[in-house]
């Protein structure tokens, strides 16, 4: 049986494709060993195939230690199932991003919440792999854990409080209100939630009656300067046209470093 000749033409194409594949591999891993998060290639079983240097640093582990181990083993068991049903979507449907949330084992044993971005290159000949972007995101999770409590507990409070208060938005919009101010200005929480010191609706003036400025209210100082206010006589209109003279303080509500809500409290309200 007699062969036939190599042909030069595409023995060259091949081992040009051949090293333009090399080229593209060599670029993904030189882009991802200086990443900040985590960049791993698992193949079609969730072995992982390469893990950024970052590694160690996030998760405890070196690399080379973990691959050719099934990612799945080192998620936590409560959100293992899910994780992989994410995967599993994402072999079956290689055009889409998937973002998933979970539980991943530090190498000295506790859990981190992290949060990974996966997209499957396995049909990709210069990659041939599922890149997985993870970040650990549990200092992220508990602020906002510790924040939402600090709203709940805020909240919580303003109800019980005996004199009436309100909670002022960084725009100068009543976003909340407590029973006794609800009560005192004669208004149910529709009519005052939403309403903006500077609306038709609404008219603030000092002790001689002349108009304030809405940069000069209570609310817009406290928002301006981060510190409290106390005991300023004012007189306001409110939306049903009842008229009060009442003396209010404000503090300010501080989340992550800024000033985000001012607490109005009203004292020796009188009815005009």
């Amino acid at each position: 049986m007699v062969r036939a000749a190599p042909d030069p033409e595409i023995d060259t194409a091949r081992t040009a494709y051949e090293a333009a594949v090399s080229t593209e591999r060599a670029r993904f891993r030189a882009l991802v060993e200086h990443a900040p998060s985590v960049i791993a290639e698992l193949d079609g079983g969730g072995r992982f195939q390469f893990l950024s240097p970052s590694l160690e640093d996030v998760f405890g582990y070196r690399p080379d230690t973990l691959v050719g181990e099934v990612a799945f083993d080192y998620i936590h068991p409560a959100d293992r199932e899910r994780v992989v049903r994410t995967f599993e979507h994402g072999l079956e449907a290689p055009e889409e991003l998937l973002t998933v949330e979970y539980r991943f084992r530090h190498a000295d044993g506790h859990w981190l919440q992290v949060q990974s971005r996966g997209h499957n290159r396995l049909h990709d000949s210069a990659v041939e792999g599922f890149v997985v972007n993870t970040r650990d995101v549990t200092a992220e999770r508990r602020a906002r854990a510790q924040l939402q409590q600090e709203r709940d507990l805020n909240r919580q409070l303003l109800e019980v409080a005996p004199q009436p208060m309100v909670i002022v938005d960084a725009d100068g919009v009543i976003r909340r209100t407590n029973e006794a101010a609800r009560d005192e200005f004669g208004l149910d929480g529709d009519e005052l939630v939403g309403l903006h010191h500077d609306s038709d609706a609404v008219a603030t003036y000092d002790a001689d009656g002349d108009p304030i400025d809405p940069a000069e209210t209570v609310s817009a100082q406290v928002l301006d300067t981060g510190e409290r206010v106390e005991g300023v006589t004012h007189e306001w209109v409110g939306p049903n046209d009842n008229r009060f003279r009442l003396v209010v303080s404000g503090a300010p509500l501080v989340a992550n470093g800024e000033v985000t809500h001012a607490v109005l409290s009203f004292e020796a309200i009188e009815p005009l």
